[in-house]
């Protein structure tokens, strides 16, 4: 067990809390240091995405191994800033150097909310039935209820494996190592965590609000945000020596 498991392993036994304001604060003065770099960089983002959505099947294929990469560019350049250390556009796309463990990563999470989703699907398309059959219809309040049960596991997991892709680059697990780890931080305070994701999700989301354009300067803030919450429950300490061997 390396020092990196035994600090986050300690963190299981102890918890930990965070201040909702300040990490959103911290989370636009990040941004605010290098906006151009960051709303250029969410522009490529949304341009690629935006490109595969338009190919069929092959897009879709295409985007499980660039999302991933892409994405922790937000993280790895959020850290530079953070540390005042020099960085440059192109640390945007240092996730590419964590490419195996965060695609695997994002696949086996994708796998196990396929399968989560299987019985949801099933009620969803019995509901279906029932709502062309009026005999049924007392039934129809039964099936959404057992939808909005078999959702929960659902939110929990997405919100459970959130920091999957940062104990990669900044602590050096694996992939399986690093979604065990991060259901396991995560869930030591899920409810804290959850409401946390929602708020800045909200500030992400915000951007729509601008013509969609927004999206370029709230999306970065929204990974940022993320980020700083991430570093101040585990502290940070290993960032540097993880993330430095392995992306020079």
């Amino acid at each position: 067990m390396n020092n990196s498991t035994n600090r986050l392993e300690n963190l299981l036994e102890e918890g930990y809390d965070f201040n909702f304001a300040d990490c959103i604060n911290q989370g636009f003065k990040i941004v605010n240091k290098n906006i151009g770099g960051f709303i250029g960089y969410a522009l490529i983002y949304f341009a690629i995405t935006g490109v595969l959505n338009l190919i069929p099947i092959i897009g879709g294929i295409v985007q499980l191994f660039t999302s991933p990469p892409l994405i922790v560019g937000f993280y790895i350049v959020a850290q530079k800033i953070r540390k005042e250390e020099h960085y440059e556009f192109g640390d945007f796309f240092k996730g590419f150097d964590f490419f195996r463990p965060l695609v695997g990563a994002s696949l086996l999470a994708g796998l196990i909310l396929l399968f989560t989703f299987v019985p949801m699907g099933v009620i969803i398309f019995l509901l279906g039935d029932m709502m062309e059959n009026p005999v049924t219809d007392d039934l129809s309040g039964v099936a959404i209820g057992l939808i909005s049960l078999f959702m929960f596991p659902i939110i929990y997991l997405i919100t459970a494996y959130n920091w999957s892709s940062m104990l990669i680059i900044f602590h050096g697990y694996s992939a399986l190592e690093s979604m065990k780890m991060s259901r396991k931080l995560i869930t030591k305070r899920w409810f804290l965590i959850f409401g946390y994701l929602i708020l800045i999700s909200l500030i992400g989301i915000a951007g729509v609000l601008l013509v969609g354009i927004g999206m370029l300067y709230t999306v970065p803030v929204f990974m940022c945000a993320n980020y700083v919450v991430f570093h101040e429950v585990t502290k940070g300490e290993e960032i540097d020596d993880v993330i430095d061997h392995l992306v020079e």
